[in-house]
């Protein structure tokens, strides 16, 4: 309940008091000020027992709720202004001697400070306690449950702990009427019991409550996070709030016939059952809130203040300064309290602080109250759902200069921050004041007016509120920030120069409407303000055409000058005048198209336009050099573009674009260019686009054999066939259309002439031709390049290396031993190693020399394998040489079944020197032994830079071969 009964205490006191207030007659500029010393003794039966702890927490606050000051002990002090106070002595559990554990219950009085110091006893009551066996019998053996004990003024002196239904728990409880909680699974069973002062033992049985439980909704569709269910006794006059989150509540209780029901939630009309029946009750609350609203009221010498309250309270809110606030309901704190006239007229009276430095001061002025408040109420009956009331004083400073403020001052105003009990309480506040040469600059918080009455929009916080006044200053009007509009309008790049005296394009013979809400700037609050009906008024020709900040006129002349004149919300006025040109003109439209430096032009345009540009490239549009000018003016008005492709679009005078497809894919592409005037005449250029073809065929180059076998590459000496024809194009479906070149070149890139005899061209053209059968007459790799071009010229190109393939036997001469010395006329012995390096065994085979021009060949029946035993042999035949001097002798393999020209790829070449008969000159033999490298792995150089050494062949370089036994012994013997 809030320390509701100590406010009780308190208005009660006020009441016998008969809260008088004496008129003061010193109007001091500072308040006196007193010093309060508090002695608090603890009492049982009304006797003195103990001094208080040094925990005891003393409040202080002003009758009307302000907060002052606090402390705490058993001798605290405070200094404090003359006027009246409520001193409140917070509750708490406390161990005194000789009474041990005890309640030391809250307590509040009224308390007027007069002189210079003030002595008061104040006497807390103790409740004693005993200790009682608690058990709480209804709890399930799987559950445990939060178990507390408050007095009926909402100060919990015990838990919440946790107990279940197993045991029994010795808690120390007064001798008084108090209130039990057990809370579990989610709901909460509440007991009201009364412990007498033998008694040692208390049951609390959940099983034999009924509860109440349902949904809490709102009817403005807002979720409802947060809710209290407040249990009303309506004979003790005792309730208890329970608080939930959420939108859901349950609520049990043993007592219900006597109860009645209050659910309530932050902001809405609590509602009210007051004949509660167990069970599911779902609830829909409807948003409500009340007033106070604080009027001051400064005379003109600012010597005078006056304050007015008045309260409109609704039965949605109960009133928190009043006791029992927290059962969120008038009518029922009206009940509780006994609410009478004469109780609210006290209370309303006590609001009326004596200085005013805690709720408004005038630069660092306070005021002195100088009459007793004067109170209407406007209820008919109490308790009722409804408070109307009004309170009014007047305080008065005779130490504060006019003079000094005339160029401003600083009031400062204490708002209540918005209560929630259990609608929402709001406190409105305003400030009137009486010389019209000073205006609000300044807020910290928002104000509806600047002039006259302030108003300040209520705070969610308790807050000091600022509001600085400075001198008038005669307004400024900043007729660029002038808003138009009219029907169709496309843009509000209306304005033509910046200027004090700006310029506008507007349509012609057209309503246009204007609005200055931000054109007049007030330099004393430092905004754009204007205070409607009548604060501008607008002229033409000096003629009143219009009045107000929003205003409608047709132009039909070109060029029209008006005046405006506004008047601050400080009631100073001031004119300037601005020109609007009515201009429908149409726009100029000038452009260009360019790529890869290649343009099209055209100036004032007014037509479709062709072009043609390439398929994929970057097309940069233009119309930047368009304009429309005001005739008889320097202003180019603005403009607006748009560009439309296919897909695509710009608001920009450029663009760029590229079309992907060509118009052989996509005919009559098209491009769209629309220049508007801020009037709204356009001018639309459409572009006739033709894309021309960038996109290359996909060349693909196929083999198959002789026999229409897909190959990967080709057999050495037998025909191939080349092909173009899967060669593919996006926008060509017809290959035939396609003209094709074809090229070979060696390894190294160097093309390879149809004369060298390494191919051979069976059927086809090398220019022309889809397709080609060639025989290759090489084994060295040859690469063939093909060129396709669609009917748009566009060529794409392909390689692809030929590596060259043996399918027969392949008879290498490796290298030739001659032993001794060679002469004319002498018969001698050659030597020769031949190996089979194809990929078919051969079973006879021949080799070939030739001397002089002379051949010798001989046949060997013998087999010559392509791997492992005898994939090479050494044979042997007798040469007799017929002259003498330097011979070139040449080798050659061969058989039958490989094709001729491996003859010659496979020969051995080197040079002899035969001496002369007759006599013993010894032969230099140049015995040259060559490595051939496999025909197809290393380049075959047609060139002799390809032979190194004596020995020379169209093979290559050759591997080294060792020599037999039997010619080892022969050279040993010679």
């Amino acid at each position: 309940m809030k320390r509701a009964w100590q406010i009780a205490i308190a208005l009660t006191a006020i009441m016998l008091m008969g809260v008088t207030v004496a008129s003061s007659t010193a109007f001091a500029a500072t308040p006196s000020v007193g010093k309060l010393d508090l002695q608090i003794y603890y009492t049982v039966n009304g006797v003195q027992v103990a001094v208080a702890s040094s925990s005891q927490l003393t409040q202080v606050n002003y009758t009307n709720g302000i907060h002052v000051s606090q402390g705490s002990g058993p001798n605290p002090s405070f200094s404090l202004d003359y006027g009246s106070y409520m001193i409140t002595e917070e509750p708490q559990v406390v161990d005194v001697p000789h009474y041990g554990v005890s309640i030391a219950n809250a307590m509040s009085r009224i308390v007027n400070i007069s002189s210079s110091t003030t002595s008061l006893v104040l006497n807390v009551s103790l409740s004693v306690t005993h200790v009682v066996s608690v058990t709480v019998p209804g709890i399930p053996s799987t559950q445990s449950a939060k178990l507390s004990f408050e007095t009926p003024y909402n100060f919990m002196f015990y838990g919440p702990t946790t107990v279940n239904s197993s045991a029994s728990y010795n808690i120390s409880l007064p001798s008084e009427t108090i209130l039990a909680t057990v809370d579990y699974a989610g709901t909460a069973d509440t007991f009201q019991v009364s412990i007498g002062s033998t008694q040692n033992s208390l049951t609390l049985n959940t099983e034999t409550e009924t509860g109440v439980f349902g949904f809490i909704s709102s009817t403005d569709g807002q979720s409802i996070s947060g809710s209290s269910v407040i249990v009303l006794n309506t004979t003790s006059g005792h309730y208890i709030v329970n608080s939930f989150t959420g939108s859901s509540y349950s609520i049990y209780s043993n007592y219900w016939p006597s109860n009645d029901l209050i659910v309530t939630s932050n902001g809405y009309m609590p509602y009210i059952d007051t004949s509660v029946t167990p069970g599911s009750l779902n609830v829909a609350l409807t948003p409500f809130n009340s007033s106070v609203f604080y009027n001051y009221s400064v005379s003109a010498n600012m010597k005078t203040l006056s304050l007015n309250i008045t309260y409109k309270i609704g039965p949605g809110t109960s009133i928190p300064l009043l006791p029992n606030s927290s059962v969120d309901s008038l009518y029922f704190q009206e009940k509780l309290d006994s609410v009478s006239s004469s109780y609210m007229t006290a209370f309303l009276k006590s609001q009326m602080l004596r200085y005013t430095n805690s709720t408004i001061e005038i630069d660092n002025y306070s005021y002195a109250l100088n009459s007793s408040p004067e109170v209407h109420i406007y209820n008919s009956s109490f308790p009722g759902n409804y408070f109307n009331a009004s309170v009014s004083a007047s305080y008065y400073n005779s130490t504060i200069s006019p003079a000094s403020m005339k160029n401003g001052y600083q009031a400062k105003i204490y708002a209540f921050g918005t209560s929630y009990t259990s609608g929402a309480l709001k406190y409105y506040y305003s400030y009137a004041y009486d010389n019209s040469s000073l205006g609000l600059s300044s807020s910290t918080v928002p104000v509806t007016s600047y002039v006259r009455d302030i108003n300040v929009t209520p705070v969610s916080t308790s807050q000091f509120v600022y509001l600085n006044f400075a001198k008038v200053k005669s307004p400024v009007l900043y007729l660029t920030q002038i808003k138009l509009y009219w029907k169709g309008l496309n843009s509000t790049d209306y304005l033509l120069n910046t200027s004090s005296h700006p310029a506008f394009v507007v349509p012609y013979d057209y309503p246009v409407s204007f609005n200055v809400s931000r054109v007049l700037y007030n330099p004393v609050t430092s905004t754009y303000n204007y205070l409607p009906p009548a604060n501008f008024t607008w002229r033409m020709k000096s003629s009143i055409i219009g009045y107000g900040y929003n205003f409608t006129y047709s132009f039909t002349s070109l060029n029209n000058t008006l005046n405006l004149t506004g008047i601050s919300n400080t009631g100073n006025s001031t004119s300037s005048f601005f020109t609007v040109y009515a201009y429908n003109g149409t726009p100029v439209v000038n452009y260009s198209v360019s790529y890869n430096s290649k343009y099209y032009n055209a100036t004032n345009a007014s037509s479709s336009r062709s072009i043609f540009v390439p398929q994929g490239n970057i097309i940069d549009f233009s119309a930047y050099n368009s304009s429309l000018v005001i005739p008889g003016t320097p202003f180019h008005t603005s403009l607006l573009f748009h560009w439309a492709f296919t897909n695509k679009s710009f608001s920009s005078p450029n663009a760029t674009y590229i079309f992907s497809k060509p118009s052989i894919a996509v005919p009559n592409q098209t491009a769209n260019l629309t220049v508007t005037g801020i009037t709204g005449v356009s001018v639309t250029i459409e572009f006739l686009v033709t894309v021309n073809d960038t996109t290359p065929p996909t060349p693909v180059i196929s083999l198959t054999n002789a026999t229409g076998v897909k190959i990967s590459n080709p057999v050495a000496g037998s025909p191939v066939n080349i092909s173009a024809l899967k060669t593919t194009d996006p926008y060509f479906n017809n290959t035939s259309v396609f003209t094709y070149k074809w090229t070979f070149k060696y390894p190294n890139g160097t093309a390879i002439p149809q004369s060298s005899g390494l191919y051979t061209i069976v059927s086809g053209n090398m220019t022309n031709s889809s397709s080609l059968r060639v025989i290759f007459d090489t084994l060295n790799d040859v690469i063939v390049e093909l060129n396709a071009t669609n009917p748009a010229h566009v060529s794409g190109y392909l390689n692809r290396t030929l590596t060259m393939l043996v399918s027969s036997p392949r008879i290498v001469v490796n290298s030739v031993y001659i032993p001794g010395k060679l002469q004319e006329g002498k018969s001698s012995t050659i030597y020769v190693n031949v190996s089979n390096d194809g990929t078919v065994n051969a079973a006879v085979f021949s080799v070939t020399a030739i001397i002089n021009g002379v051949v010798y060949s001989h046949t060997y029946v013998e087999y010559l394998n392509t791997t492992g035993l005898y994939h090479s042999r050494n044979v042997s035949f007798a040469f007799t040489p017929r002259a003498s001097g330097n011979l070139s002798v040449e080798f050659m393999g061969n058989n039958t079944s490989e094709p001729s020209f491996f003859a010659k790829s496979g020969a051995f070449t080197t040079s002899v020197v035969i001496a002369p008969p007759g006599y013993k000159t010894p032969l230099i033999i140049g015995v040259i032994i060559l490595v051939i490298v496999v025909i197809g792995v290393v380049y075959w150089r047609v060139s002799a830079r390809s032979v190194k050494g004596g020995g020379k062949g169209q093979g290559g370089i050759r591997p080294k071969v060792s020599l037999p036994s039997d010619q080892k012994k022969l050279e040993k013997k010679n």
